[in-house]
């Protein structure tokens, strides 16, 4: 970078990568030097892992015997990331193209299941 005069020139390896075509706002297709038609930084933060990626990762999971039982425990930040996406648990799933309310059936009938489970072990017979 160098400073001349007032003004500062910018190298083209600053300049970042331009936001989606159509995204209204004042800054649309401005530089941060101010210059128009240029690229731009979208504002915010920005996105850690693709909407693709997350869907593809709900399958996988979905896929497996346990299914999504407990994803919010084994897989937090997968679970997190779907949230900030899609807006709810419910809308990833769906998204990912899994019935939602069949996945609810399956996860309480395993939760049942467990708790069966856990109650068969905890009484003692005594002789």
């Amino acid at each position: 970078m160098k400073i001349q005069g007032d003004e500062i020139e910018v190298p083209e390896t600053l300049v970042l990568a331009s936001s989606p075509a159509g995204l209204p706002g004042a800054m649309a297709g401005r530089t941060s030097n101010g210059s128009a038609n240029a690229p731009t930084r979208r504002r915010g933060r920005p996105v850690e892992m693709a909407p693709e990626i997350v869907l593809e990762r709900i399958r996988s999971l979905a896929l497996r015997r346990e299914g999504l039982f407990r994803v919010h425990r084994s897989h937090p930040s997968l679970y997190a990331r779907a949230r900030r996406l899609f807006g709810s648990w419910e809308g990833a799933v769906r998204a990912s193209g899994f019935d939602y309310r069949e996945v609810v059936r399956r996860a309480f009938a395993r939760a049942a299941q467990a708790r069966r489970k856990s109650r068969r072990r905890s009484f003692v017979t005594l002789p």
